[in-house]
């Protein structure tokens, strides 16, 4: 759970094709964090942190759909390159504010199905 946590986190404050290329497999299997354990670790480190924010589903939805609109995809896309095998490398033509929207909605409705 703690690494789940942590990679949710880089999600919310780092822009690393390697973390959206994690937050694929989230959204594709469904997890939902835990909401407590995320709230302290945006509390300690990142862009909110000493804010003492509770982590809600719709918080978590809405800024994942902010990270998601202000990626440099083409970016993302180089950093994630060197790590992925050769059948993978061609997904990375997907990559972009519309195919991340399309799984964050995906996650969403997990949230709210308690999937």
């Amino acid at each position: 759970m703690a690494r789940l946590v942590s990679n949710i986190h880089a999600l919310l404050c780092r822009s690393y094709g390697r973390d959206w290329y994690d937050f694929l497999w989230y959204a594709k299997k469904g997890v939902i964090p835990n909401f407590h354990l995320l709230s302290n670790a945006i509390d300690q480190q990142g862009p909110w942190a000493g804010q003492h924010i509770q982590v809600t589903p719709t918080w978590y939805i809405d800024n994942l759909e902010s990270k998601i609109k202000s990626i440099n995809w083409e970016a993302a896309k180089k950093d994630v390159f060197p790590f992925l095998k050769k059948p993978e490398k061609k997904t990375l033509a997907l990559w972009g504010i519309d195919f991340f929207m399309d799984k964050l909605e995906k996650l969403e409705n997990a949230l709210s199905t308690g999937a």
